[in-house]
């Protein structure tokens, strides 16, 4: 098998194309996350605005009925008041004028809940336009972060193509033993393929090494991997 070390420092700049390949990968798989969030954030806020605006126009209609209700007892009011030149004897008359006033007691209780109710809505749509301008500009802000997270999501992918392409280029020029070797470890590892010795340690899972391995990676005749982790073991350069 070919030896590591003509090869290392081909390795460590495809390795290094891997680990950020892996990093900012991770990155771009949260952004659809991020974007249902803004998406969500934005239609909660429109939700309320739309519930303010229905609480706007159910006052509307509440004021509406009441001047319904006192138009028709000022119409049973004015009928009342016609049948008075009509009435024979007294104890009719006498009814009639009970209920006028009955019903114009009615009518001040309705008037006094009318002026709640213009007040009311009159507050609720002061309300409503404030919360309108309020959502225009939380939108614009919303649709900013947007744009700002697409821009981000093209900026990964573009990067990711470009270490492919680089990587590619790197693994394509070594010898095809080291080349399969390198592609099934880092598709496993995270991209990281190689592990300096520590000592007598694998740097990169920390697993104590034999003494054999620790000799046959000092020699470079062979790719040797770690028992524990399978990553290629080599000797940094003093």
């Amino acid at each position: 098998m070919n030896s590591i070390l003509d090869h290392l420092d081909a390795l460590k700049k495809a390795q290094a194309c891997d680990s950020r390949i892996y990093v900012i990968q991770s990155d771009l798989k949260e952004i659809p996350a991020v974007k249902q969030q803004i998406k969500s954030e934005l239609q909660a806020q429109q939700a309320s605005l739309q519930a303010l605006e229905q609480s706007v126009k159910d006052l509307q209609l509440k004021q509406k009925n009441k001047e319904g209700d006192l138009a028709k007892k000022e119409a049973d009011i004015k009928k009342l008041d016609g049948q008075l030149s009509l009435v024979k004897t007294n104890k009719e008359y006498g009814a009639i004028k009970q209920e006028i006033a009955s019903l114009q007691a009615d009518n001040s209780l309705i008037e006094e809940e009318i002026i709640k109710s213009m007040d009311a809505v009159e507050a609720a749509t002061r309300e409503l336009k404030t919360e309108k301008v309020r959502l225009e500009s939380v939108a614009k802000e919303y649709q900013k972060k947007e744009q700002e997270v697409t821009a981000r999501e093209n900026s990964i992918k573009s990067e990711v193509e470009n270490l492919k392409k680089e990587r590619d280029v790197l693994v394509a020029a070594l010898p095809n033993s080291i080349a399969l070797l390198y592609n099934q470890i880092a598709a496993h590892k995270q991209g990281i393929v190689l592990s300096p010795v520590q000592g007598q340690y694998c740097g990169a899972c920390k697993t104590a090494l034999r003494a054999q391995v620790i000799n046959e990676v000092q020699m470079g005749q062979t790719i040797v991997t770690c028992d524990n982790c399978s990553r290629v073991l080599y000797f940094e350069k003093v």
